[in-house]
């Protein structure tokens, strides 16, 4: 068989992190260049916007020390100073530098400060191109892999659940519900201004605004209260501009920093800041706890679905079906799980639980995508939420048990 690649050809960094990815890393003899032994355990996920080229990789040093990173790729070691690294906050987190040339000057180009270990592949070519012709490892049966992933998956689940229980033994249970879901909705790296602005409009103080407003300009009320405070007012309009300077919604987040990850315009971040305000008016008389959990006792997944999506007025929906999945699998079931442990509910326990291995399958993402490939997980297996719950707990796992 053909080696799919040869370092033998002309090498771009691109044909680099291919290398990298199919195999590289599993090379033995994996040297620095101040003489320290590396292995990969895992080459890191591939990365799709600027920063480093591999995410999360984890290392293991000769003496048994974990060491869990980025890695970034460049043909030369002074490719880390001509592409600016050496000042970019992104990079901080990198924790192996790999090249295919070795140095060639006494000093590397990257800050000394950082000690950040460099290796060269080239000295390793022909171990790689023997690596690249050896048959494919057998994949094991796509039921034990299911049953493994279910376990995961559950695994997963529960570690949610426990850590509400930690939060609702101190906070209130409504706050704790409305930050966990402003979490799910900061994706494409808008998770830390979300959760900011929950922290610092939470939903006692939204209540107390909009009380007195009467049911069919309380949903204005509160759009305008959340682009406002979150220094998104430019995108409200005119008329919600102009209601949230009458209600005098001072921005508490600085409007630059939702510049998280590239999305789709219909996943603009005050879209899902308007869809948020129409999840609460949507249950604003019984409260979202109790709107929430009425939602969950209904017993279908459909209908729970249906509860947390929010349609745009003219354009997509605020909320669409596959947000409101992510909502439901990772916030709202894991929540009414612990929160019926804590009232000593366990009917409610059971039937989240219940619900949540019914779920079907979600949308998929760089997480599931990367453990799949790594399983490897057979196109034949059937998915559900559970089991890409699953591989998202095997991943977070690596290098430090955590899920």
């Amino acid at each position: 068989m053909k080696p799919p690649f040869s370092f033998r050809e002309s090498i771009t960094e691109r044909a680099m992190a291919r290398l990298w990815k199919a195999g590289a890393h599993r090379l033995p003899g994996l040297m620095t260049r101040d003489g320290r032994r590396l292995s990969v355990l895992y080459p890191g996920r591939p990365a799709s916007g600027p920063g480093p080229d591999f995410r999360d990789a984890l290392l293991e040093e000769a003496q048994g020390r974990l060491i869990k990173g980025d890695v970034e790729l460049h043909l030369e070691p002074q490719g880390w100073r001509e592409h600016g690294h050496q000042g970019d906050r992104r990079y901080r987190s990198v924790v192996l530098h790999v090249v295919l040339w070795p140095a060639t000057g006494a000093q590397d180009p990257l800050r000394a400060e950082a000690q950040i270990p460099t290796v060269a592949l080239y000295p390793l070519i022909d171990a790689l191109e023997r690596q690249a012709q050896r048959p494919p490892s057998t994949v094991a049966r796509a039921s034990d892999i299911g049953d493994f992933l279910d376990r995961a998956g559950e695994a997963r689940f529960r570690r949610k659940g426990r850590a509400y229980l930690r939060r609702l033994r101190g906070e209130k249970p409504e706050e704790v519900l409305y930050q966990g879901l402003m979490g799910v909705l900061g994706y494409g790296g808008d998770r830390s201004p979300f959760l900011n602005l929950a922290y610092r409009l939470p939903l006692s103080y939204l209540k107390r605004l909009v009380t007195g407003v009467s049911p069919g300009e309380r949903l204005a009320h509160l759009e305008a209260l959340f682009l406002g405070a979150a220094g998104l007012r430019g995108h409200a309009g005119p008329s919600l501009a102009a209601l949230a300077d009458a209600l005098e919604a001072e921005a508490v987040v600085d409007g630059r920093a939702w510049l998280g990850g590239p999305t789709r315009p219909a996943n603009a971040p005050w879209r899902r800041l308007l869809g948020m305000a129409g999840l609460l008016d949507r249950h604003w008389d019984q409260g979202l706890l109790e709107g929430l959990r009425a939602l969950v006792d209904r017993g279908s997944v459909a209908h729970l679905v249906q509860g947390l999506m929010v349609s745009g007025r003219l354009g997509p929906a605020l909320i669409g079906r596959g947000r409101a999945g992510d909502m439901a699998v990772n916030v709202v079931l894991p929540f009414f799980w612990s929160w019926g442990r804590m009232r000593g509910c366990p009917g409610l326990a059971i039937e989240t639980l219940a619900l949540f291995r019914l779920y079907p399958s979600l949308q998929e993402n760089q997480l599931t995508r990367e453990m799949r490939r790594l399983l490897p997980v057979p196109s034949s297996l059937p998915m559900s939420a559970r089991r890409q719950q699953g591989l998202v707990h095997l991943y977070k796992g690596l290098g430090n048990g955590q899920g």
